[in-house]
């Protein structure tokens, strides 16, 4: 019973620790459809498209010019 509990709470801090690690960012774009991305988006200067990985692992780029707006989500 103890370990189980041990088990528990040892497992729910390395969750805590690992999601407060990690900056998310919301950017929106002009037809207002909102991303969620789990990496700081990266500006490609030669093609004009920010990169990121989304909240479902799936690499995503979108034209600079479409972007509305870009926010670092804070906890």
């Amino acid at each position: 019973m103890k370990r189980s509990i041990l088990l528990f709470l040892l497992a729910t801090a390395a969750a805590t620790l690992l999601v407060g690690c990690g900056s998310r960012y919301v950017l929106v774009t002009s037809d207002y459809t909102i991303h969620i991305a789990t990496s700081k988006p990266e500006l490609d200067p030669s093609t004009g498209t920010l990169t990121f990985t989304d909240e479902h692992g799936q690499e995503v780029s979108i034209p600079k010019d479409d972007m509305k707006q870009t926010r670092e989500l804070r906890d």
